[in-house]
């Protein structure tokens, strides 16, 4: 994770002078993180603002490369600030939010950290909202960094730094220790180690609340269970990345308030493995192989039931559409709802079977046939619920590090895409790395292309060369952060963000050139060695655009001395 911004330069000029545009674009190369100008007396002409850097070594080069430059006839006199002598560790700001982020937004981001207070501010001089957090304790408020800093909230990659108590401004008194967290219990072998199950949601909170409350503990997928009746609690089913990040969350959740409900929360209980070779179904048994668990038959709709009544009706339930066949002649009118996979279409089921829908009680069943073995062809792999707006290039950039050799953007369904690699291990790989990942504000899903049985199996595939595994990062080396070289000058830092996407990545910063000759750098940090290694693992020696990139350890203590 990148350090917090803390060392600064004071800019000081006389007259008007430059504005924040112009300290943007002459400081952000430079590695700035934040402009701030000072309120000054409307008599006074002497101005003056703060550029903040991540470290010293930043903010010397921003001081040796414009002190003395000369704006619309104002001379700037620009100093290096050192960081603040105090910091309140228990209260935090968050920058770089949309116009649409409000208070109740970042009391549910923050909601997991016990706030103590939460305030959204107009900032009349970056021009830009600002979250304005105070905690109880400090570990709070460390942990909500830890959890939260970076994340992409409304389409904005969030800041989060801790208040700076600078000049006359009081330090804040002295926190006691926070009280231990509850520790959960470890899962049971009937309980599921990455899936949380709540209980007691209010009705009115939305699946997007939900996500913000867990923002910071990685969830791959979330779906709310509406209650009987709008009166009584939802329940919900929390999809995590991993065990630690469920048990991450679940630590934080308890006995947490949410639009006025204390939830309950735990672990969610495995799913009954059902006997492979019978069914039950509406009093009679079939074999498994006789129904398609993705799809259910709804009867006794009501003749004016539409496509998209009926969809309404399934959509809690991550439904991806309903068809109602025309032109039936019998008095009972039947439809279908299709699911992504069989979790959903049995939660719709257990919750819809019996109950009404636009005033007709219905009969809710799975559709039945004979499927064909299923075959993956796990050199292929099918995405869904891209946004409209994803490209090509964008999917080229995030796929990279598994080698793509093709991908087609052509299909027949919306905001679908087919991806094809050399090897299963790059297919498999992907699908590991970046199932459940948001891409341009959509949460895609992932799958190996299925093989009909009327189509031939591809060619077995030698297996994947072993890759090339990088020695231990030594004492010199930093274990987060990456340096990668040869950047081809049409990348942006947002390009790079998307090729380490796979193995999130905090931040990219490509670093200005000294001169025409050199050849462009850059520093990608990461939350844990982990992450780092396999980056440098899967990166190093990849093609983007014209150039072949180089991926290393950074080294320790000496930034103008790390790229090399």
């Amino acid at each position: 994770m990148a350090e917090p911004a803390q060392w600064a330069v004071r800019v000081t000029w006389e007259g008007d002078g430059p504005n924040e545009a112009y300290f943007r674009q002459q400081f952000y190369p430079f590695g700035a993180v934040y402009v701030f100008l000072e309120t000054t007396e409307p008599e006074n002409s002497k101005r003056s603002a703060f550029i903040y850097f991540r470290t010293q070594q930043e903010a010397q080069k921003a001081q040796d490369n414009t002190d003395g430059n000369i704006v619309e006839g104002s001379v700037l006199e620009v100093v290096v600030v050192p960081p603040p002598s105090s910091i309140n560790r228990s209260y935090l700001i968050i920058r770089n939010v949309s116009s649409s982020f409000t208070q109740r937004t970042s009391w549910l981001t923050f909601l997991t950290f016990n706030p103590k207070s939460c305030e959204v501010k107009y900032n009349q001089y970056t021009q830009q909202n600002e979250a304005h957090i105070q905690f109880y304790y400090e570990e709070d408020a460390q942990e909500a960094i830890q959890h939260l800093n970076g994340k992409m909230i409304q389409g904005q990659k969030i800041e989060i730094e801790f208040q700076s108590i600078i000049g006359r401004q009081s330090p804040p008194p002295q926190n006691k220790p926070r009280p231990p967290l509850p520790i959960p219990q470890q899962p049971t072998q009937e309980e599921d180690e990455k899936i949380l199950y709540i209980t007691n949601l209010n009705s009115r909170t939305s699946q997007q609340d939900l996500e913000l409350v867990f923002l910071g503990f990685n969830v791959a997928r979330l779906r709310i269970i509406p209650g009987q009746s709008s009166t009584q609690p939802s329940s919900a089913e929390v999809h995590l990345l991993s065990s630690e990040d469920a048990h991450q969350a679940l630590m934080h959740s308890i006995d947490i308030k949410i639009d006025g409900n204390t939830i309950g929360i735990r672990y969610n209980k495995k799913k009954p493995i059902p006997d492979p070779n019978q069914t039950q179904q509406s009093g009679s048994t079939l074999r498994t192989s006789d129904i398609d668990k993705k799809s259910l038959f709804i009867n006794y709709l009501n003749p004016t039931t539409t496509n998209q009544s009926l969809y309404e009706a399934f959509e809690p339930f991550n439904v991806i559409n309903c068809n109602i066949p025309p032109n039936q002649k019998s008095t009972a009118i039947h439809g279908y709802a299709n699911f992504s996979n069989e979790i959903d279409s049995q939660n719709a089921l257990e919750n819809l079977n019996g109950k009404k829908i636009d005033g007709s009680k219905v009969k809710i069943k799975y559709k039945q046939f004979i499927p064909p073995p299923p075959q993956n062809n796990k050199r292929e792999i099918q995405i869904k619920n891209l946004d409209p707006s994803t490209n090509k290039r964008t999917l080229e950039l995030i796929f990279k590090p598994f080698s793509p050799i093709d991908i087609n953007m052509n299909s027949p369904q919306s905001g679908q895409a087919q991806i094809k690699f050399t090897y299963d291990e790059d297919g498999e790989e992907a699908i590991q790395h970046l199932n459940g990942r948001m891409i341009e504000g959509k949460r895609i899903s992932i799958e190996f292309q299925q093989i009909l049985s009327r189509q031939s199996p591809p060619p077995q595939s030698n297996p994947r060369p072993p890759l090339q595994i990088p020695q231990q990062p030594t004492q010199d080396e930093e274990t987060q952060t990456l340096i990668i070289t040869n950047i081809d000058p049409i990348i942006t830092n947002a390009d790079m963000e998307l090729i380490f996407m796979a193995y999130n990545i905090e931040k990219f910063n490509i670093k200005p050139l000294n001169s025409r000759f050199e050849t462009r750098k850059g520093e990608a940090f990461f939350n844990n060695w982990e992450d780092a290694k396999q980056a440098l693992i899967h990166v190093d020696g990849q093609r983007i655009d014209r150039n072949i990139l180089r991926v290393q350890y950074k080294k320790k203590g000496n930034n103008k001395g790390s790229i090399q």
